[in-house]
């Protein structure tokens, strides 16, 4: 046999709960419990619905958006490691009258 601790139920619903002559909690209608139980689930159920909805549709975008990307190695996706290579990674340095040597002088590598 099981049963709810009144006062514990009255703290979250406190229509479900009867009060005894002095006004205490004493018991919980136990009959008002299906129906109500009932609609929450049925209210998680809807926003479960939902959720799951935005989930997919959330998923669908992303998926477009990663097939536009360019894949690792095309022209728009810079070399990543110690052996990056590439035409802009092994240019000589540009000497300017710019302190730091010039905007290029930060992408030689072998400087």
């Amino acid at each position: 046999q099981y049963g709810l601790i009144a006062e514990e139920v009255d703290q979250v619903v406190s229509e479900t709960t009867l009060p005894d002559k002095d006004g205490q909690i004493q018991t919980v209608a136990y009959q008002l419990l299906p129906p109500m139980l009932l609609n929450e689930a049925q209210k998680q159920r809807k926003t479960l619905e939902a959720l799951q909805s935005w989930s997919s549709a959330l998923r669908a975008e992303v998926d477009g958006i990663l097939t536009r990307l360019p894949k690792e190695g095309g022209p728009w996706v810079r070399p990543r490691g110690p052996r990056a290579q590439g035409p802009r990674w092994n240019r000589a340095p540009h000497r300017s009258a710019h302190p730091a040597g010039g905007a290029d002088a930060r992408f030689n590598r072998n400087s």
